[in-house]
């Protein structure tokens, strides 16, 4: 029994020494680390935009946009020919924009954009075309114009190339080198009709331009426009009495037109009626009429110019005795 009571005091002072020492253990504070954050950042990512169409020698503007990535980052410009291979890093194009300038050729372009972070993949962009067209260049030049007063001959210039608008602005100048303003009558078309109201001189000359980016104007060739009066007779053909076998010889002169002078010889048995080509005529300012016979026949003369507007005018009748 004795027994008994001593086993049962030890074990009570065993668990009062046990819980006083986790008591004890458990009130201790243990030391605990600082603290690090873990920043997962979305992969990188990129785009552009610019696609345009210029005239050879121009430029354009291509912008990107960029987007996740982390620590250093780092965007880069590339160009290829076909869009597909070929790619080649830009030269000092790392900034959001590139504008590439002077260009010749279409181009395909594309950016890149690589961060060090670390599972930070690298990110292409899709690709944007910058079309280059070849510029302005005149595959038909306007043509001098010889006409009469009143005449309505037109300049005209055709073009290749460019694009945007084309406007035409036609000037005219007094000696071709100099003083050149805007011609009279001038619309933004490819032809223009020069006033024709008074005889004269004058020079012309088209410069064209185009809107689109890049796209330089180009001036014709100088061209002349004379404006000549219509025919004039200075002197008329005069009567003739000859016997027959003489030779006179009736003459017209005359003054104005343009292109080729022409000159039609007739005859008529009253000088009224019935008008028809002169015996033996030919194509001149002269006409000697048959004297083979005694007779009278009554001749006249039509003056005519091929020029534009040139109007023919006919001599006054003569008697041929």
């Amino acid at each position: 029994m004795t027994y008994l009571k001593n086993l049962w005091k030890i074990s009570l002072i065993a668990l009062v020494f046990i819980f006083g020492f986790i008591h004890r253990s458990t009130a201790q504070t243990c030391p605990v680390s600082n603290e690090i954050m873990i920043t997962v950042a979305a992969d990188p990512s990129v785009s552009i935009v610019g696609a345009t169409t210029i005239c050879s020698g121009g430029s354009a503007t291509l912008t990107a946009t960029k987007a996740g990535g982390a620590l250093t980052c780092t965007l880069q410009w590339q160009s290829s020919a076909n869009g597909t291979s070929g790619w080649a890093d830009i030269g000092g194009a790392n900034a959001l924009t590139y504008t590439p300038t002077n260009m010749t050729a279409s181009t395909y372009y594309r950016a890149t954009y690589n961060c060090t972070g670390i599972g930070c993949d690298g990110a292409t962009s899709n690709v944007e075309l910058i079309t280059v067209n070849a510029n302005l260049s005149i595959t038909s030049q306007p043509t001098n114009i010889d006409e009469c007063v009143g005449g309505n001959n037109t300049l005209a210039v055709t073009v290749t190339g460019a694009i945007g608008t084309v406007s035409y602005a036609w000037e005219q100048s007094t000696n071709g080198t100099s003083g050149w303003a805007a011609a009279t009558g001038a619309t933004n078309s490819n032809t223009y009709t020069p006033v024709s109201t008074t005889a004269g001189t004058l020079y012309y000359r088209v410069v064209v331009s185009a809107s689109g980016n890049g796209c330089s104007s180009i001036t014709s060739s100088v061209v002349t426009a004379i404006i000549r009066p219509d025919l004039v007779i200075t002197s008329q053909p005069t009567n003739i009495d000859e016997c027959v076998g003489g030779n006179n010889t009736l003459n017209v002169t005359t003054t104005g037109g343009s292109g080729t002078v022409s000159y039609a010889w007739e005859q008529s048995a009253n000088g009224t009626s019935g008008w028809a080509a002169a015996t033996g005529a030919t194509n001149a300012a002269t006409y000697t009429p048959p004297s083979t016979t005694a007779g009278t026949t009554y001749y006249r003369v039509t003056i005519s110019a091929t020029g534009n507007d040139c109007n023919p005018i006919t001599s006054s009748v003569t008697t041929v005795i």
